[in-house]
């Protein structure tokens, strides 16, 4: 109201004179400030009304949804990667990464039977690992 008003100026301008420059008052009413010889002053009823339409309140609420869905398939991208590379990374630590662990024909030992007689003591039982029955 207007007597309102008048109580918020009168409180302002007394504390305004103990030889300040300038002084504002803010209260939820009204707004002024003084500087000098500038004064501005602005009812709170003057103030801005609410100027956003439907339309703008809309546009923020897919921006902020399309925002937070977007950043989350960034997430669950991110996590699916950061497996998958882990779980690769522990299978080549355990060799069981089949691309890396194929033995190449020029890695296979050729080995003639002579060879193998003398290297184990012509098949000496001391030599015998174990026994092998298929078909027994």
């Amino acid at each position: 109201t207007e007597k309102d008003c008048n109580k918020c100026l009168l409180y302002g301008l007394r504390n305004a004179t103990k030889g300040r420059v300038g002084i504002g008052w803010f209260s939820p009413s009204c707004k002024f400030q003084i500087e000098s010889n500038l004064i501005f002053f602005r009812l709170e009823s003057e103030y801005e009304p609410d100027s956003q339409t439907e339309e703008d309140k809309v546009k923020i609420i897919i921006a902020t949804v399309g925002s937070v869905v977007g950043f989350a398939v960034i997430v669950v991208c991110l996590y699916f990667l950061l497996t998958r590379y882990r779980r690769k990374k522990k299978q080549r630590l355990e060799g069981k990464d089949v691309e890396n662990n194929k033995i190449k024909d020029a890695q296979l030992m050729k080995l003639d039977f002579d060879t193998i007689r003398v290297a184990t003591n012509d098949f000496s039982p001391k030599n015998q690992l174990g026994e092998c029955r298929f078909g027994a």
